[in-house]
């Protein structure tokens, strides 16, 4: 994924290279990244709930590929 642009809150996105699952908490509004919650327990429908990473754009793929 080359942009932030194509991501919202709530998206499902995987991290590249590992293709850990994670989901769009906020978009950063100066970088090009995004806060990801990746470890939640499997809590996904309560995802807002958890600390996010910073994660750049550039390493994430939309989707979980399922």
């Amino acid at each position: 994924m080359k942009t932030c642009d194509q991501l919202k809150p709530g998206d499902k996105v995987q991290y590249e290279p590992h293709k850990e699952r994670g989901i769009v908490k906020s978009v950063h509004p100066y970088t090009e990244a995004v806060w990801v919650v990746f470890n939640c327990g499997e809590d996904w429908d309560n995802y807002e709930m958890y600390t996010g990473q910073l994660t750049l754009c550039k390493d994430l793929t939309k989707g979980w590929g399922d």
